[in-house]
């Protein structure tokens, strides 16, 4: 398994390569040219099944995955992209489920952090800043120092 990646370690950001798995065409595509906006390449797709591939193809550095996906949820999404591919990607799961059972389940899944819908841009560029090696952003469960714990403070 690959180590964790200078993540919010202050060190250079890089440029990352983000999959985002929404099956709202209409938000993924919108988060796309957020993220591009923000210096990093993306890929889409509006289909869980084919997340896997295009995961292969584009060996991602962070998946953003919706939850609420139709026939796979972004929970299972998250176990299976952990299985095979270990602690190098940062997960995060951009939901419109807030609950606190939901970010529960996201921690249990393998997420790295939880982000409510609809997300400011500011979130995820703190977000993504963190994953590329710069600035911690206080938003993610190793940030927050309380990666491994089973209840998710809130602190968001």
């Amino acid at each position: 398994m690959e180590e964790r990646r200078a993540h919010g370690r202050r060190l250079a950001p890089r440029s990352l390569r983000v999959l985002i798995v929404d099956d709202d065409a209409d938000a993924a595509q919108m988060l796309s040219k957020l993220v591009m906006v923000f210096g990093h390449r993306t890929r889409v797709t509006f289909d869980p099944w084919a997340a896997e591939r295009v995961f292969e193809e584009f060996n991602p550095d962070v998946a953003l995955l919706d939850i609420g996906l139709p026939g796979k949820n972004g929970y299972d999404l998250a176990r299976e992209f952990r299985a095979r591919h270990g602690a190098g990607v940062f997960l995060a799961a951009i939901t419109g489920w807030g609950h606190e059972e939901d970010k529960i389940r996201a921690r249990e899944a393998g997420f790295d952090v939880h982000i409510v819908k609809p997300a400011e841009a500011a979130v995820i560029e703190r977000v993504l800043a963190c994953a590329a090696g710069g600035d911690a952003c206080n938003l993610c469960w190793e940030c927050r120092g309380t990666k491994g714990q089973t209840e998710v403070p809130d602190r968001t």
